[in-house]
C-alpha cells in the first residue's frame, strides 16, 4: 500500500493515530510527515516520535500519498481551501465529525476521499472505528485504510448515512464507559473498599465483560442471565438498574450525540 503518510493537525486525534501507526510498525517514521499551524505542538510531537515536520501544507502534500485531515469541523473549509490546489492524485482521509465526503470532494476535485470516525482508544491499540468512501476512492484506498486502522483496533465499513450514529456510539462511547467505571468504583469505595482496589476491580470487570461479549457465542441477554442466579445478588442490582432506566439512558445518550453530529453536517 502507499506508505508516505502526512498528518494535517497534530492535536489529540492526529497524535493518537500517528503514534499508533508507528508503535504498530505499519509505517516507518521516515515516511511520516506532519503539519500544524501551532508550531509548538508540531515540534513537540516531532520530538516525541522523530517524524518530519513540514513547513507548509504544500510541502506536506508533495511528500505524501495519503493525508489525514485531523482538524476540527469548523476549520475544514479554511484548510481545504489551502489543500485543494495542491492535492492532485492523493488520498484524503478526514476524521472530522459531520464533514461529508462530498463537501471535501467539491473543494479537492483531483483527490480521492475517505471519511473515518476513530476514537481515542487507539492509544492502547483498542480503537473502534468506521469509515465510508467518497465517489472516487478505490479498492486499493480502502485496503490501505483498513490496514492502517486495523493495526490499532477494529474497523468497519459503513454507508455515509450511518457515520453520525457511529460518532454517537463509538466516537463518544468511551466517555460513557468511563462514567460506568467511575460509578462502580465509587460505590465500592462507599462500602469500604480502598480506592485502588475498587478502581482496579471496576476496570477489570468492564474489561472482562467486554472480552466475554466479544468472544462468547452467547448473546448479551444470555450472558446477563448467566450471571443472574435466582434469588442472588446480581438480580437485586439489576432491579435497581431497571428502576433507574439505565439502558434507556445509554440509548438516549447515543441518540443525543448522533443528533449533535447531524447538526454539524456540512
Amino acid at each position: 500500500m502507499p506508505n508516505r503518510i502526512g498528518f494535517v493537525g497534530a492535536g489529540r486525534m492526529g497524535s493518537i493515530l500517528l503514534k499508533g501507526f508507528l508503535s504498530e510498525r505499519v509505517v516507518d517514521v521516515e515516511d511520516l510527515t506532519a503539519y500544524d499551524i501551532e508550531s509548538d505542538k508540531l515540534k513537540e510531537i516531532a520530538r516525541q516520535t522523530g517524524l518530519t515536520e513540514s513547513d507548509s501544507l504544500k510541502q506536506l502534500l508533495e511528500a505524501s500519498d495519503i493525508i489525514f485531515l485531523c482538524v476540527k469541523p469548523v476549520e475544514m473549509e479554511r484548510v481545504l481551501g489551502l489543500v485543494g490546489p495542491h492535492a492532485k492524485d492523493i488520498l484524503i482521509v478526514s476524521v472530522a465529525a459531520g464533514v461529508s465526503t462530498s463537501f471535501i470532494e467539491a473543494r479537492c476535485p483531483d483527490s480521492r476521499v475517505i471519511r473515518v470516525m476513530p476514537n481515542h482508544c487507539g492509544l492502547v491499540s483498542e480503537m473502534a472505528s468506521a469509515y465510508c468512501v467518497g465517489q472516487s476512492a478505490n479498492k486499493e484506498d480502502m485496503a490501505a485504510i483498513e490496514a492502517l486502522l486495523e493495526s490499532v483496533g477494529k474497523v468497519y465499513r459503513v454507508e455515509e448515512t450511518h457515520m453520525d450514529v457511529v460518532t454517537g456510539l463509538s466516537g463518544s462511547g468511551p466517555a460513557y464507559i468511563y462514567l460506568v467505571i467511575e460509578a462502580l468504583a465509587a460505590a465500592a469505595e462507599k462500602q469500604g473498599l480502598s480506592k485502588s482496589v475498587a478502581f482496579g476491580l471496576a476496570v477489570q470487570t468492564v474489561k472482562g465483560a467486554a472480552e466475554m461479549a466479544d468472544s462468547s457465542q452467547q448473546k448479551t441477554g444470555e450472558l446477563i442471565d448467566s450471571v443472574c442466579s435466582p434469588g442472588g445478588t446480581t438480580i437485586e442490582g439489576m432491579k435497581i438498574l431497571k428502576q433507574y432506566q439505565v439502558s434507556e439512558a445509554f440509548m438516549e445518550a447515543v441518540d443525543a450525540a448522533t443528533k449533535k453530529s447531524r447538526e454539524l453536517l456540512v
